[in-house]
């Protein structure tokens, strides 16, 4: 009797061990996994902490609270100043890449857990000039005549020309929201897109089109132009040299006699009403300090003889918005531009025919209502301007990704 009772209390106390030793594991896989838990929800919160940087910073940027930086990197809190979020924290460093592109690096922190991400953002190419060269109506590319394309932040146009090619980019896009007509011998490196319903006629001998040529799938638009309200100086006649701006400006009419100098000077907005640069005048465009907006609002005429000049050498600092009609039957104003030098900028003339001289070259995009290349004329396109005039100047996302923990 006494046997069993000592067998039945060992047989408790080894179950007692076994149950013990088992609460005992239960209670250490417990503990581990809370302990796992918790540092998930650590890691978790660095991480979101991180994304808050990345989100805060791209937002002041594109809403204007955070100066883009040129050299030195701009800073969204710091390491010995973070900014907090709830029990975490984060701070950013905004560095410039490019001209047109910015990385962010976003550092989150919870307790002794760091988490770092970056977004690579990038300048939106929302600017109004996205072509060439454009006609509403109707475009005709005479004989001989080439469009290719370049990016004037990278350099002049010759300095693209490399690898043996003839041309420089193959951007150099042209457009219509009716049809394209190539003459023989043209060269368009770029898309040559007509409009919906309409065909690219590039059946004459020895045209070459490196892009595409798909009507559209809707009409590029052509918004009318409205010139700023500007008190006018009334009537200005040059005979030496007459300098606009900088500053905003507005003159009735401007006629340059033979052997003066009209200079315009950034950052301006210049109003013109009837503009007439007779033969052997200058017209000298400075957008050094700031971008020049000339707004031709009736007659505006570029004598045989003149010569043209843009300081800078890039498109994207001078627009010409030329609102006269010269269209038949009911266009009244005179458009010429019969300059013998070449033009860098853009103009956009919705209500004109524009028919631009043989050997002309343009270094930027021309915008119209009917568009004429005369024979060896050339449109390089500069890709600037996509962020140029009309562009919001907003960032997207290009890149996100993780970096390595510090």
């Amino acid at each position: 009797m006494e046997s069993r009772r000592g067998a039945a209390l060992l047989y408790v106390v080894v179950l007692a061990v076994i149950l013990g030793g088992m609460s005992l594991a239960l209670l250490g896989m417990n503990l581990s996994t809370t302990r796992a838990r918790v540092e998930t929800q650590i890691a978790q919160r660095s991480f979101y902490a991180a994304e808050a940087g990345l989100s805060d910073a791209y937002y002041r940027v594109n809403t204007g609270r955070l100066a883009l930086p040129d050299v030195a990197p701009a800073y969204l809190g710091s390491e010995a100043n973070p900014i907090q979020l709830g029990p975490s924290s984060y701070w950013a460093v905004l560095t410039k890449l490019n001209t047109r592109s910015y990385s962010i690096d976003a550092t989150g922190v919870d307790g002794r857990d760091r988490d770092r991400l970056e977004l690579v953002m990038a300048e939106v190419p929302n600017g109004f000039f996205q072509y060439a060269a454009f006609g509403a109506d109707h475009v005709l590319i005479n004989t001989n005549s080439f469009v290719d394309s370049y990016d004037s932040t990278l350099g002049s146009y010759e300095s693209q020309v490399n690898g043996g090619n003839e041309f420089a980019l193959e951007h150099g896009n042209v457009g219509s929201n009716g049809d394209i007509v190539i003459r023989s011998n043209t060269q368009i490196h770029g898309d040559a897109i007509p409009g919906p319903g309409h065909v690219v006629d590039d059946s004459a001998s020895n045209t070459y089109i490196s892009g595409s040529t798909d009507p559209a799938s809707a009409p590029f638009p052509f918004p009318p132009i409205v010139p700023p309200t500007i008190t006018s100086l009334g009537a200005l006649v040059g005979n030496s040299t007459v300098t606009l701006g900088p500053g905003p400006v507005h003159y009735s009419s401007i006629r340059m006699m033979g052997g003066s100098t009209l200079r315009v000077v950034g950052p301006t907005k210049v109003v013109i009403d009837d503009l007439l640069m007779r033969s052997n005048t200058n017209l000298v465009f400075d957008s050094t300090n700031g971008p020049i907006e000339v707004y031709g609002t009736g007659n505006f005429v570029l004598n045989s003889n003149t010569t043209l000049q843009n300081v800078t050498n890039s498109a994207v600092g001078v627009t010409l918005l030329l609102s006269g009609d010269n269209t038949p039957p009911r266009g009244r104003n005179q458009i010429d531009i019969a300059a013998n030098s070449d033009f860098i900028g853009a103009i956009y003339a919705p209500n004109a025919t524009c028919g631009l001289p043989s050997n002309f070259n343009v270094y930027g995009s021309i915008i119209c209502r009917n568009l004429n290349l005369g024979s060896y004329s050339e449109v390089h396109f500069d890709e600037g301007l996509r962020y140029g005039y009309g562009a919001t100047h907003e960032y997207q996302s290009a890149l996100w990704r993780r970096l390595p923990r510090e």
